[in-house]
């Protein structure tokens, strides 16, 4: 075939379409990475596997059920677990061993009690088991028993705690979008940390009133009437008040009445940022450790679990990842 008639061919011959390129699929909520621990990036699904006492079913009926799995794995709960997560694998790390199933059971049986939750221990470890393991685990590394000085001086850090009662008031901010429930980014959850902060600053600077932050700042309208005044609180109101608000109220009062109003936050609890003030306290009683012995030993083993985790945690720092998109 002569050359100039196979180019003539060649050039109308048509040229194959464009190939477009297949859409990679979504990837499944389960496996997003919620998570970072150094270089490692956790999954929703590794999260969900790290609780043994989960439902053996749960994850095949979130695959099944995207809507349920979003609103799970944006929920200020998932959040909590993915906190517990990143505890164990710091307390891994740490080479903190591991504890018994009855020690389990037993702090469960004692955490629920401290929050006003009826319910089994084997209930409570399906929502909150990996968060109780590492408690089991770091109380594990305590001594059976304290003495009654190292007792003593836990008490008279902070009287109020097991003698007394104290009213406050509150201004706090969202660490939740209102209308969906999902956990804000950790972005936004800083910004509501150091926007409360600097009102805290303000208000101990005498920049602005206490009266004037809650006008200004108070999101809630059950929250802005009588400045943010919430009444007596005793220590053991957890049916009324979150654990982290009520520790930020009752630690390190010493054994003597504070002068004035006492700041205290920003305090993180589930779904809001606290800036507490302290008010009128009253003691309750004469102040005898024998009387409340076993609830000194537990604060004090509180206390010191604590410290560990705080020490633990530097050691592997988390960044978390949520909302999922």
């Amino acid at each position: 075939m002569p050359a100039p008639l196979l180019l003539s061919i060649l050039a109308a011959w048509p040229l194959p379409a464009a190939q477009k390129p297949i859409p990679e699929e979504p990837l499944n909520l389960l496996d997003q990475c919620v998570l970072s621990l150094g270089e490692r990036e956790v999954t929703a699904r590794e999260v969900l596997q790290a609780n043994p006492w989960d439902p053996s079913n749960l994850i095949e009926m979130l695959e099944r059920d995207e809507t349920q799995a979003r609103l799970l794995f944006n929920s200020p709960a998932f959040l909590d677990r993915c906190h517990s997560f990143a505890d164990s694998a710091a307390l891994d790390f740490a080479k903190v061993p591991t504890t018994s199933e009855e020690a389990i059971l037993a702090e469960a049986s004692i955490w629920a009690q401290e929050r006003s939750i009826s319910l089994k221990p084997k209930a409570i470890l399906l929502n909150h088991g990996l968060e109780i393991q590492n408690r089991a685990r770091l109380l594990g590394q305590l001594p059976s028993e304290f003495g009654t000085g190292q007792l003593r001086k836990h008490m008279l850090r902070s009287v109020p705690e097991f003698f007394g009662e104290l009213s406050f008031s509150w201004i706090r901010l969202p660490l939740i979008d209102l209308n969906s429930g999902s956990v804000l980014s950790s972005k936004d959850r800083k910004k509501q940390y150091d926007r409360l902060d600097s009102i805290a600053s303000k208000i101990a600077s005498q920049e602005i009133t206490w009266e004037e932050a809650v006008k200004e700042n108070a999101v809630l309208d059950s929250d802005k009437k009588k400045h943010g005044y919430k009444g007596l609180v005793r220590r053991h109101n957890s049916d009324q008040y979150e654990i982290p608000v009520l520790k930020a109220i009752f630690d390190d009062l010493g054994f003597t009445r504070p002068q004035g109003n006492t700041l205290r936050g920003p305090v993180t609890g589930q779904a809001w940022l606290y800036l507490l003030r302290l008010e009128t306290i009253r003691i309750r009683g004469v102040v005898d450790l024998q009387s409340v012995r076993d609830k000194v030993d537990r604060s004090l083993r509180e206390s010191l679990i604590q410290t560990s985790l705080s020490r633990t945690r530097s050691d592997l720092p988390a960044q978390f990842r949520l909302p999922l998109s």
